[in-house]
């Protein structure tokens, strides 16, 4: 016969499950012959010694493999001989790679030395130990695959050394029970989790119960997203199940998940409307608690009525209020907002009033009770609702009742209320799905939301709500006196509210386990049992029952413990109180507030010193001289007193009894205070004491050591005195909860690792004034919360990884005189903004800003850096800016992230990124004027990058050009391809000018006397036509490479002929040259004639509109005629129907070239007149001869040959003077022999005889023209100067303009404008205004000189090399608004912002005003607001360029809640913080410091308390 057995709900640890198989497998041994392990195998694979009533396990036997017939997992046996086993030989295990897993019983309680040594097979070891265990040296030496150790000891007897776990991997887990065990391990390499758990059975009830009850719920009610959390919850939960390695932890929070998603459920709809109220309302007080008024507004109309207005009934079918009311001769009523009565209740009890129709548009309704004399009716719920809508219906009934009391029914409505009514007792149930509540196992429990049991029921039974989760109300009768086990376990809803009406005289165990939400009772009995089982809840006992428990309560504390002050607090709260309990008319307000103000003093009673002591006296000196003690007190502080440093402990001995005598309390120290005379603090005095909070040390402190408070997790705060001047390494690593760290002038060493892994560390200042110029390696290390730094202005070094990880910070002010950074000093941090690597810095080493991503990161690197690590600024962004060239090359040089490395400020990479991209196009397949486009943003990008003086923005809308150009290129159309080339060939000297060849290449060929032309594709073409466009006679055009052998196609081809080529559409290359000796050629089309070459006007009728806007009287009339020739012969070619691209193209040119050659009247290079190609006479003088020029025989003209003139030697000019109509001649001859003329040079002088001397009243005219052989190209001369002389060789007349070009100096105004004012010195800046001043003075005079034109381009161009760059400073105004807690006061208050460098600016306002403070630097300010009786208030801003805004928020001195008041709950907020028991704000401390003594005492507590009592004034 087999018994088989099911453990539910209950998870077995590893050794039960061995003993239970191992118990199942003997059963099934009883009636089958199966093979199995004896019970003895484990016992018999070690050999014992014995010693006395227990046993040594010694050795394992040279047997033990074959014995265990290969089972590698074993658990060693608690009894040999029935004596316990309790020690185990040294290195049992040594060097065995056999065993995986090993299970210690509880009778052995120490890892001797070398128990697994080199043990490279054990993966798995638990320990069942009970109180205590040792692990001793080299226990777990090279395991080099152990993957988990389990502790159950609730303490370790002495902290493992380091050689205990040597090679263990840094990947293996130790399991503990608690955080004692956890901080003893501080030598384990791996991680430790803490379990409570271990040891003790998993209890999967909640967790099975969570899961039916879940899976019974008909999820066809609800929402899809609700209804997939819980779906996903109950996987989750299985999971959990399913898990071996599942902990208590994670089958609770399982259960949790699973009964959270049943409590969110939504339904699917909702077509009821309410409005709801729920508070206490009394006539004659009014609304006493505060109300919740749901879609509607509720009004307190002088304590005699309520107003709810807002109310929508339109919709309502039966609207209908049900006002819920408890009193005891008054009725209610309801009324309009107009006192037209609706309905009045006729009894006590609650009233139902049906709303007639004729009211459905009213919207505003009164009620209140008839009882004018006394307030005793109480209204605490009023409901507007549809009763056609809300009618409940029961949708299930249970027969509840206990055996004797088969009436008792349960009854479950649509709503979700369910009410128990009947005589007797309910029936008991269990945890058991099979045994639970019959609303548990038909899924039912979930759709409950109130329960109400009514008089009558005298019991409620075993679980019979247990995880009524959904359930927000729950009403006993005054009938139920008992509540049994489990009844309301896990009615967890925050929201739930229990009425308890009765005397209830037993509440068994469980009964309210996990209830949350508040819990009413009416007497002392009920309040005293219930809170035994609610510990989660808030118990609220109601009434006189309360009042007289809290004043016997409070009345049982010893007086004698507690100062004066705070027990004279305690001592009138109870003497109101009583007058309260005696009043027989008292209000539950009254009542409330007396309870609330005993409470208060009771919470602010503060310890005669830190209460009674607990612990020593201790000799806290190594000399054992007893000049320094230490002694333990009530409240857990350990006060440290006397003169002179306390003892040293060791790494080895810092918890060893011997040195550290207060070790036993450890548990139970929860501040330090040290006093007056006592200079130092130890090494490792405080290591690991988790329960430290707070931290008080005297300002005879000067140093603290190493290792000293190492651990403490707990402390949030510590004031340094002025006295501290050095801090031991590691003194304060893995303090946790430390929040700030301010440091005064004294300190002058911090050493290495001091503030290590200080995860919640947010802000570290330094005095200004400081004397430390180090900050030690790794002094900041991972302090991930560090957000605000403050550095000391002496600091000359940073040390490695000082702020490594420290991930929330991202600005740091590094000081000007630091000259050392050590390796990875910000790495991983999230630095943004400016920061400024100072003049002094050389070296900046390994990873260094490594891993510093934001893109808005500007770093500044002002000096020469010589030497630069590798990552040093390592995946980076943002940009670097550098002022030293050997410095850029090096950070250039490296892998910068895509950090951007500027030199002297400015950028040009993106701009010559984009004109390689650029330049890397295939123009070939864009449209010309697409390409045009793009050819001159290539251009300019050029010019500009060259251009020394091109300002940051100049670069990049230079940089956007090209991009903009490259993303506008638009694609030729197929078929449509046209070979271009634009250049200068001529004959005789081959390609003077290269030119830009489109889809083809041009090259010169036969010693300049041909061009060639080669991969051109014309296959595809229906009618391929070249046209060459220049100035010669004819051309010849062959294809192929020369004249050799290949086929002339023709050799009478004009500038403008089409030459068909359809009958070489397999020719890939062509020959052109010129017939005559003399011509040239400027352009080749090759193109399909059937594409219509749909010609682009844009650009030329553009030119036009351009050039016919012009002002022309501004310019020269050379330079206005060259225009509009240009124009005339462009509006020809936009009439020619058969004009062709290439002279659009031309037109263009033309068009622009000659708007570029505009001259200015007054500031050109001026000639008299100028003589062109055509032949047109110009004339150069004309008069009428008077005294002074009589007798004039010849004219002397000079000329320009080279100035502004296209000279060609094969041009000539003649100038000709008319006297009275005779003519005299002069021809200046440019071919045949070498004149000066022919030397293209300036300054020639011809002379022209006159046939007839002039006479008065002669007629005189004097021209020139020019005439030229057909191939000379627009030949100008330029007549400079003109003199008629006598006989006697006088000068009698003299013509001749000044010579002077503005050009140059125009530009360097421009250039000297365009400079970035507010990147350098005002003085530098003002020498540079003045030139630019000068400049244009020169302009503007009209007998200026070149001279004069040189010397104020020099002048600018010197100011601008002198340009000084300024610091990087903004200026910025900071504005706020002064508000005040109590009245609108106006009292004359000081604001003071005080910059890192102790620089002050102060204005004044009023404390309910506005303050501005203006013209301050950019950068951290501490704002301070004093005043009056406003206790000072500081803030630490940031203030950035331009507006800032700091909002400033004050209280009177006393006033430290803030409410405008001073009350008996300032009075117990500062004597809590005297007491220790609470930590005031910084604000909240200084409004409590009203004797303004920097401490708040007894006195200060006595003067707020006194104040509050009007016995005195603060202020």
């Amino acid at each position: 016969m087999i018994a088989l057995f099911y453990l539910g709900g209950i998870k077995l640890n590893s050794k039960l499950k061995k003993c239970l198989s191992f118990l199942i497998a003997s059963l099934l041994a009883i009636n089958f012959p199966l093979s199995v392990v004896g019970i003895d195998t484990c016992s018999e694979i070690f050999t014992y010694i014995e010693v006395g009533d227990t046993y040594n396990i010694d050795k394992l036997v040279a047997n033990y493999q074959e014995l265990l017939s290969g089972t590698t997992e074993i658990t060693l046996p608690e009894t040999y001989n029935n004596k316990p086993c309790t020690t185990l030989g040294m290195g049992l295990f040594k060097n065995n790679n056999y065993f995986t897993k090993i299970i210690f019983p509880k009778t052995i309680s120490n890892a001797t030395g070398q128990l697994f040594d080199g043990c490279t097979s054990i993966k798995e070891v638990i320990f069942e130990c009970g109180e205590s265990f040792i692990f001793m040296p080299f226990s777990f030496r090279d395991c080099t695959s152990l993957e988990k150790i389990y502790v159950y000891a609730e303490t370790l007897s002495m902290v493992p050394s380091v050689y205990a776990f040597t090679n263990v991997p840094s990947t293996a887990i130790i399991y503990v029970k608690n955080e004692t065990v956890k901080n003893q391990l501080t030598n384990w390499p791996g991680t430790i989790v803490v379990d409570p758990s271990l040891g003790s059975e998993i209890d999967y009830t909640e967790l099975d119960t969570a899961i039916t009850d879940a899976e019974a719920i008909d999820t066809t009610k609800y929402t899809e997203d609700s209804v997939k959390t819980l779906t996903d919850a109950i996987t989750a939960g299985k999971a959990v199940k399913e898990n071996a390695d599942a902990v208590q932890e994670d089958v609770d929070a399982a259960a949790k998940s699973i009964t959270d998603a049943i409590s969110g459920l939504v339904e699917a709809s909702s077509s009821v409307t309410e409005y709801l109220w729920t508070g206490t309302f009394t006539r004659k007080v009014g609304v006493e608690t505060t109300s919740i008024a749901d879609g509607m507004t509720v009004k307190n109309n002088s304590g005699n009525y309520m107003t709810f207005s807002g109310v929508d009934l339109s919709e309502m079918t039966t609207p209908t209020v049900e006002i819920l009311y408890t009193g005891d001769s008054d009725t209610v009523f309801i009324s309009t907002s107009s006192w037209a009565e609706i309905g009045k209740g006729t009894s006590t009890a609650d009233t139902v009033f049906a709303i007639p129709d004729s009211y459905k548009s009213t919207t505003s309704f009164i009620v209140t009770t008839n009882n004018q004399s006394s307030p005793y009716g109480t209204i605490t719920s009023v409901r507007f609702y549809d009763a056609a809508a809300s009618q409940k219906t029961a949708v299930a009934t249970y027969e509840v009742g206990s055996e004797n009391a088969s009436d008792v029914i349960a009854t479950l409505y649509d709503d979700g209320s369910f009410v128990v009514s009947g005589t007797g007792a309910m029936a008991d149930y269990s945890s058991s799905a099979s045994k639970s509540a019959p609303w548990n196992q038909d899924g039912n429990i979930s759709k409950i939301t109130s329960i109400e049991v009514q008089n009558g029921v005298t019991a409620i039974g075993n679980y019979a709500f247990r995880n009524c989760t959904t359930v927000t109300s729950i009403t006993l009768a005054e009938s139920v006196t008992s509540i049994l086990n489990a009844a309301f376990y896990g009615c967890n809803n925050e929201n739930l509210v229990v009425y308890i009406k009765g005397t209830v005289t037993n509440a068994a165990s469980l009964c309210f386990s996990k209830v949350l939400g508040t819990i009413y009772v009416y007497d002392s009995e009920t309040f005293t049992n219930v809170s035994a089982r609610a510990k989660e809840a808030n118990i609220v006992l109601l009434g006189m029952s309360g009042l007289n428990a809290t004043i016997e309560k409070a009345e049982a504390l010893d007086s004698s413990i507690y100062t004066a002050d705070s027990w004279a607090v305690l001592e009138a709260a109870l003497v109101a109180a009583k007058a309260v309990a005696q009043n027989a008319n008292a209000t539950q307000n009254e009542i409330d507030e007396a309870i609330n103000n005993i409470n208060n003093a009771v919470d602010s009673l503060a310890w005669v010193s830190h209460g009674p002591l607990v612990g020593g006296p201790w000799d806290m000196t190594q000399s054992k001289d007893g000049s320094v003690t230490a002694a333990l007190y009530q409240d857990g502080t350990l006060v440290i007193s006397g003169s002179g440093a306390t003892m040293n402990c060791t790494s080895s001995s810092y918890k060893n009894t011997n040195f550290c005598p207060w070790y036993a309390y450890a548990s139970t120290i929860t501040g330090i205070v040290v006093t007056e005379g006592v200079t130092g603090i130890g090494n490792y005095l405080f290591y690991g004491y988790s329960n430290i909070k707070t931290l008080e040390l005297a300002s005879s402190v000067t140093s603290i050591g190493n290792f000293t408070f190492r651990a403490c997790e707990l402390i949030e705060t510590i004031t340094f005195s002025n006295g501290l001047t050095s801090i031991g390494n590691s003194a304060f690593l893995g303090c946790t909860s430390l929040k700030e760290l301010s440091f005064l002038a004294a300190i002058t060493k911090i050493d290495s690792n001091a503030f290590w892994n200080c995860t919640s560390l947010a802000s570290v200042e330094f005095d200004d004034a400081s004397n430390l110029t180090s900050l030690s390696d790794n002094i900041f290390y991972k302090c991930s919360a560090l957000k605000s730094v403050k550095l000391p202005s002496r600091l000359t070094s940073i040390g490695a990884t000082a702020f490594f990880d420290c991930t929330a910070l991202e600005t740091i002010d590094i000081p000007k005189g630091l000259t050392s950074l050590g390796w990875g000093a910000f790495s991983g941090c999230s630095l943004t903004g400016d920061i400024t690597i100072p003049a002094g810095v050389t070296e900046i080493p390994l990873n260094t800003f490594r891993d510093n991503k934001s893109e808005n990161l500007n770093f500044y690197v002002l000096g020469e850096v010589t030497s630069v690590g590798s990552g040093a600024f390592g995946n980076c962004a943002g940009k670097i800016y550098v002022y030293n060239e050997t410095t850029y090359q090096i950070i250039n040089a490296l892998n910068n992230g895509t950090a951007e490395v500027i030199y002297n400020g400015k950028s040009t990479s993106k701009l010559e990124m984009a004109i390689a991209a650029g330049e890397a196009v295939n123009t070939f397949i864009y449209t010309d004027d697409s390409v045009k486009i793009l050819t001159d943003a290539i251009i300019a990008g050029k010019s500009v990058k060259e251009n020394a003086d091109a300002t940051q923005n100049d670069i990049d809308e230079a940089t956007k050009a090209i991009t903009d150009a490259i993303a506008a290129l638009v694609k030729k159309s197929a078929g449509s391809i046209v070979y271009a080339w634009t250049g200068n060939w001529t004959k005789q000297t081959g390609l003077v000018d290269a030119g830009a060849a489109t889809g083809m290449t041009v090259e010169n060929t036969g010693g300049g006397w041909q061009m060639l032309i080669s991969n051109v594709d014309i296959s595809t073409m229906v009618e391929p036509v070249m046209v060459v466009s220049g100035n010669y006679d004819k051309i010849q055009i062959w294809y192929g490479k020369g004249v050799s052998g290949d086929k002339l196609i023709t050799n009478i081809a004009r500038p403008g002929d089409m030459v068909d080529l359809k009958n070489y559409k397999s020719q890939t290359v062509f020959t052109l040259s010129v017939d005559q000796l003399v011509g040239s050629i400027t352009s080749i089309r090759i193109y399909d004639k059937t594409e219509k070459q749909t010609l682009d006007y844009t650009a030329l009728n553009k030119a036009i509109a351009e050039a016919e806007a012009i002002d022309t009287e501004n310019y020269t009339s050379y330079s206005v005629a060259v225009l509009n020739s240009a124009v005339g012969s462009a509006k020809a070619i936009l009439n020619d129907k058969n004009a062709t691209q290439e002279a659009v193209d031309i037109a263009v040119s033309k068009i622009n070239d000659a708007i570029s050659a505009l001259k200015d009247k007054s500031h050109e290079l001026n000639y008299i007149v100028k003589v062109e190609k055509s032949g047109a006479e110009a004339i150069l003088d004309t008069f009428i001869a008077d005294d002074s020029t009589a007798g004039a025989v010849k004219v002397k003209i000079t000329f320009d040959c080279a100035e502004d003139v296209n000279f060609n030697k094969y041009a000539n000019i003649e100038v000709k003077a008319v006297v009275n109509e005779t003519e005299s001649y002069q021809k200046i001859i440019g071919t045949g022999e070498e004149s000066e003329a022919e030397k293209g040079e300036t300054g020639v002088v011809v002379e022209l005889s006159l046939n007839d001397a002039i006479a008065v009243g002669n007629d005189v005219k004097l021209s020139a023209f020019t005439w030229c052989f057909s191939n000379a190209v627009d030949y100008v001369y330029g007549i400079t100067k003109v003199e008629y002389i006598n006989e006697n060789g006088a000068v009698v007349r003299t013509i001749q303009n000044v010579t002077v070009s503005l050009d140059k100096l125009k530009k360097a105004i421009d250039n000297a404008e365009e400079v970035d004012t507010s990147l350098y010195t005002d003085e530098s800046l003002a020498e540079l205004t003045k030139a630019i001043q000068l400049a244009k003075a020169v302009i503007n005079n009209e007998d200026v000189t070149q001279d004069d034109v040189d010397a104020a381009v020099k002048a600018i161009e010197d100011a601008i090399s002198a340009l000084k760059l300024k610091p990087i400073i903004t200026t910025a105004t900071v504005t706020g608004t002064i508000k005040v807690s109590d009245t609108d006061d106006t009292t004359e208050m000081k604001v003071t912002a005080v910059s890192v460098d102790g620089a002050e600016t102060t204005v004044t306002a009023t404390s309910m005003g506005t303050y501005t403070i203006e013209n301050l630097e950019a950068g951290s300010y501490t704002l301070t607001v004093s005043g009056g009786k406003y206790a000072p208030r500081s803030y630490e801003i940031t203030v950035t360029e331009g507006e800032n805004t700091q909002d400033v928020e004050l209280n009177p001195y006393g006033d430290i809640n803030g409410d405008g008041k001073i009350t008996t709950a300032d009075v117990g907020m500062a004597n809590s913080h005297a007491k220790g028991v609470i930590t005031l704000t910084d604000y909240g401390f200084a409004c409590a410091d009203v004797k303004t003594d920097g401490s708040i005492s007894t006195a200060d507590v006595g003067m707020i308390n006194s104040h509050a009592k009007s016995v005195s004034t603060l202020w």
